[in-house]
């Protein structure tokens, strides 16, 4: 029963590791991975919910997909759906899923962040705390600390019944 839970302990361990390696390594590929913060594209994406993003070509962008863009007024990441396109310098106009009116400015090419390839509910709420200090310490060092005692404890063992089977 013990080593069942140190397994199951260690691929938790793992898991959540990986989990939020993915966070921070996905932008290295051109991803991102964030949460959605208000209910502007209910009842598609509620508020809560993780999303990821891939980095695409603005050409590639389609009336429908869903992007995120940074505001050019806040500055902050702002996650709505393409409402109509504007070739003419390629252009955004984007609209909440619950918003009856789109979006008042237009969304530069360059603005384009990337376009939603993933989402999972209620997600978003653990993305935006791995985000932190205290996430990070939670999620990512302490499993790492985890696994690394883990692995130094059987290593000492293997060495202790070395010593006795040899000396």
């Amino acid at each position: 029963m013990k080593k069942l839970t140190v397994n199951l302990a260690l691929v938790l361990a793992v898991f959540l590791m990986a989990a939020s390696m993915a966070i921070y390594v996905l932008p290295l590929f051109g991803g991102r991975v964030d949460d959605i913060g208000s209910g502007s594209m209910e009842p598609e994406l509620d508020a809560g919910t993780m999303v990821v993003s891939q980095r695409v070509s603005p050409s590639s962008i389609a009336v429908g997909d869903i992007i995120v863009f940074r505001s050019a007024t806040a500055g902050n990441m702002i996650c709505h759906r393409v409402y109509e396109i504007r070739r003419s310098g390629l252009e955004f106009i984007t609209k909440g899923d619950a918003y009856q009116d789109p979006d008042p400015a237009p969304v530069s090419a360059g603005s384009v962040v990337g376009r939603i390839t993933f989402h999972a509910p209620f997600m978003g709420n653990i993305v935006a705390f791995i985000k932190t200090l205290p996430g990070l310490i939670i999620f990512l060092v302490l499993p790492g600390l985890f696994i690394t005692g883990f692995f130094l404890k059987s290593m000492w063992h293997e060495l202790v019944i070395y010593i006795r089977k040899t000396g």
